[in-house]
């Protein structure tokens, strides 16, 4: 199957997730994309509930983050200044790889794991012994050049699948120190730090185990649920609606999506898109089957 990039003429990225650079086609969570912005704008720590397969991934590389790191320039003259709403930083995990120094288990797994997805150039053996704090210090001290705007603005830490916390180790000290360091980051009122951290949904209690965490969730929640088959299909109408190619075939495939599905197809109409379909070429076929199986 296709994944690739999304062009005007090929909206559509099949199974694959959105990225930054397909931010142009990704349509149909603008009120998600606002509340989170919303979110990790006013609070130190954001969860983000999805259920699997939602789009989590997507919603965050292809809405979120142009957003908040969309680049503008302020003022005029020698006052002006480049200047964009918070500089990101590179998305980790914490369910691996654990380093460790001379198959010694690391001062922490889970900090080890997500300081890999920072300092990409640092010996795993130096990573094993650093605290949360050291490496969060040595990731400012030279941050990629991407994640650094021309003023000095607040950063976003993007914790991604963080219910590995809560499965990969089980020890619950070990996670608890992994949180209480993650809270004393973010709560330091020198840091520049913020967190949002994406959970399944079937993971919703767990952070309840632990104090810290849990006062989190009483505020700095948002749960995203799966689009209705009337916001699918704005969604898809939005993204054949930015394109500027092929547009007679982006309209036998739109009319062919609504009618695998049965979604908003009126009488009459199966004959002609059945038609249409079958003039689509094989790549089109593939995009707009998957398409219209996510309406159902």
């Amino acid at each position: 199957m296709d994944t690739g990039a999304a062009s005007p003429c090929r909206p559509f990225i099949g199974p694959s997730p959105f990225t930054r650079a397909d931010a142009a086609f990704f349509k149909g969570r603008d009120e998600e994309t606002t509340i989170l912005e919303g979110l990790v704008m006013s609070r130190r720590v954001v969860l983000f509930f999805a259920q699997s397969g939602v789009g989590k991934s997507s919603l965050l590389e292809a809405g979120l983050i142009p957003r908040l790191t969309e680049r503008r320039v302020i003022g005029r003259g020698e006052r002006a200044r480049l200047y964009q709403k918070m500089a990101v930083l590179p998305v980790v995990r914490v369910g691996g790889p654990f380093p460790s120094e001379s198959g010694s288990p690391a001062l922490n797994a889970f900090v080890s794991s997500a300081l890999s997805g920072l300092l990409l150039d640092t010996d795993p053996a130096a990573l094993a012994r650093m605290t949360l704090k050291e490496g969060l210090s040595a990731y400012f001290a030279n941050p990629r050049p991407e994640s650094s705007p021309a003023v000095s603005i607040d950063s976003l830490l993007i914790i991604d699948q963080f219910e590995e916390l809560f499965t990969l180790v089980p020890d619950r000290d070990v996670t608890a120190c992994f949180l209480n360091a993650l809270i004393a980051a973010v709560s330091d009122p020198r840091s520049p730090l913020r967190v949002i951290a994406t959970l399944r949904a079937d993971f919703y209690d767990r952070p309840l185990l632990y104090p810290g965490l849990s006062e989190v969730m009483q505020q700095r929640t948002e749960v995203v649920i799966p689009m209705t088959a009337d916001e699918l299909v704005q969604a898809i109408e939005r993204a054949f609606g930015h394109g500027r190619g092929q547009h007679a075939v982006e309209q036998r495939a739109k009319h062919a999506l609504l009618v695998l599905r049965g979604k908003r197809a009126q009488s009459g109409q199966r004959g002609v898109a059945d038609a249409a379909f079958g003039a689509a070429d094989g790549a089109q076929k593939r995009r707009v089957i998957f398409a219209s199986g996510i309406l159902g």
